[in-house]
C-alpha cells in the first residue's frame, strides 16, 4: 500500500515565503555550498568522530548558538577530540568528567556510555566500513541512496536513531535530501502546512514514520525547487537568526 502526497498552493506559498525571507541567510549559503554545489569534502576519522559526538550532544538538550551545548562543541581545540582520549578503562569517566566541568550539558552518563561503545567499534573495524558507506554517497545524487546509508548509521553509532543519523551526514556535507527533524522542523510544518502525519517524539523515533515524513518533505522541496538541506537551513536561520552565521557547520 502507498501513501501519495500532494502538495497544495497552500504548501508552496508557505515555502516560497520562507525562502523569501531566509533564502539569503549566510548559513543557508554555507549550506548550499558544503552540501549541494561544492565537492564532497574529504573524510577524515577526527571529522567523522567530532561529528558523531555533536550528534550525541544535541540529542534530547538544547543546542542552539546560546546554548551550553554549542559552547562546548566549539571550544578549540575540541575537548573530546581522538587525541584527547585516554586508555579505554579511564575513557568513560574522562568523558563524563569533561562533560559535567564545561557546566550545562545533561545526560552525561549516557553521552559517555555510547561514545565509550562507538570508539570501541569505530577504532576498530568501523572506521573502515564506516568511510566505505560514506564515500559511496559522493558518485550519487539519489534520494534513496541517502535514505538507506542513514539508516545503517544509525544502526552502526549506540545512541544514534533517525534523527541523528541524518544530523550526522548532513554535517559532514554529504547528503542534500535526508534531513534531521528535530523541533524546529516539527514546528515549522505544524505552523505553516496542514502535515498530514504525526509529529510527536515517539513517532519521529520509528524508522518507517521517519521516512514517511522525509518523503512528505522531499517532495514538498522538489515541487518548490530546493533541497531539503536547503529548507533546513533556512528554518534554522528563521528560527536563530544570524547567530551561527560565523561557525562553519563542519568540524
Amino acid at each position: 500500500m502507498d501513501i501519495a502526497f500532494h502538495v497544495t498552493e497552500n504548501d508552496l506559498e508557505a515555502v516560497r515565503r520562507l525562502v523569501r525571507e531566509n533564502g539569503d541567510n549566510p548559513l543557508v549559503e554555507i549550506r548550499r555550498e558544503r552540501n549541494v554545489r561544492g565537492e564532497t569534502p574529504p573524510l577524515t576519522e577526527e571529522g567523522c568522530w567530532q561529528a558523531h559526538m555533536m550528534c550525541l550532544l544535541t540529542t534530547q538538550q538544547r543546542s542552539g548558538p546560546t546554548s551550553h551545548v554549542h559552547r562546548f562543541l566549539t571550544t578549540r581545540p575540541f575537548p573530546l577530540r581522538l587525541a584527547a582520549l585516554p586508555e579505554a578503562d579511564q575513557r568513560k569517566e574522562f568523558i563524563q568528567r569533561t562533560l559535567q566541568n564545561s557546566g550545562g550539558i545533561r545526560r552525561n552518563g549516557v553521552i559517555a556510555d555510547h561514545a565509550c561503545r562507538n570508539l570501541q567499534w569505530f577504532s576498530g573495524a568501523g572506521w573502515g566500513e564506516l568511510s566505505e558507506l560514506l564515500e559511496s554517497l559522493g558518485a550519487v545524487d539519489d534520494h534513496l541512496v541517502e535514505r538507506e546509508v542513514a539508516d545503517q548509521v544509525a544502526d552502526a553509532f549506540h545512541g544514534f536513531g533517525p534523527k541523528q543519523s541524518r544530523n550526522f551526514l548532513q554535517v559532514l556535507g554529504l547528503t542534500c535530501y535526508e534531513i534531521p527533524v528535530d523541533s524546529r522542523i516539527v514546528k515549522w510544518l505544524r505552523s505553516e502546512l496542514e502535515f498530514p502525519l504525526a509529529l510527536q517524539s515517539a513517532t519521529l523515533s520509528d524508522r518507517e514514520h521517519y521516512r514517511l515524513i522525509s518523503e512528505g518533505i522531499r517532495q514538498l522541496c522538489e515541487t518548490a525547487g530546493i533541497y531539503p538541506c536547503e529548507f533546513d537551513a533556512m528554518v534554522f536561520s528563521r528560527i536563530e537568526g544570524d547567530a551561527w552565521a560565523d561557525v562553519d557547520p563542519a568540524f
